[in-house]
């Protein structure tokens, strides 16, 4: 069960670092263009 929970935790974090990588690669993207 701590397993399952470390597991949640993870994927959450790996959730919100892909959402910030996002946000500043999109506008960087827009301007190379």
């Amino acid at each position: 069960m701590g397993r399952k929970g470390f597991s949640l935790i993870e994927l959450m974090f790996v959730f919100v670092l892909a959402g910030v990588i996002m946000a500043i690669g999109f506008p960087r993207l827009r301007n190379s263009v």
